[in-house]
């Protein structure tokens, strides 16, 4: 149901991905809320401040992109004082993934705008169902967080 606060209108997220075509879950034990599908990447928050932003040659990935379902966020924990996030994801790709090519990229989104990892930031080797972990921090002084996005890719490298 939606609420109205401060005039603004909240509308649950699982409402809107099941209008919009895009598969939506939450995972019981992390408590982490996916979303997937092709209408996902088409949204304009993501296009416009992710998928845009990633053809420029300041945010773009070291290399072509193998696989954008390489990588499963499994927890996140926010450091208050640092005003950071630290990501773990899993592998998912059922191999060992070789060092360069785990590209689990972390994206703070604030109404000032999007802040990212560092492209060209070390890439460990993941073992085959291997944890990898990416921190990233709020740089947008005096902007809350509104959303934390996770992408776990493969690069071909």
């Amino acid at each position: 149901m939606p609420v109205l606060d401060n005039n603004s209108i909240f509308i649950p997220v699982s409402v809107l991905s099941k209008h919009s075509g895009i598969k939506s879950n939450i995972d019981p034990q992390t408590n982490i809320y996916s979303m997937t599908g092709d209408n996902l990447m088409k949204m304009d928050m993501i296009k416009y401040t992710l998928e845009d932003a990633e053809t420029g040659a300041m945010i773009a990935p070291p290399g072509k992109i193998a696989s954008n379902k390489a990588f499963a966020p499994v927890s996140y924990t926010y450091d208050d004082k640092k005003e950071s996030f630290t990501v773990k994801a899993k592998n998912i790709t059922g191999a060992d993934v070789p060092k360069g090519e785990a590209d689990v990229a972390a994206y703070l989104i604030t109404d000032a705008g999007v802040q990212f990892l560092n492209p060209k930031r070390e890439r460990p080797a993941v073992k085959k169902d291997g944890i990898v972990t990416e921190s990233i921090q709020n740089g947008a002084i005096g902007e809350d967080v509104n959303y934390l996005l996770v992408k776990g890719r493969s690069l071909d490298r």
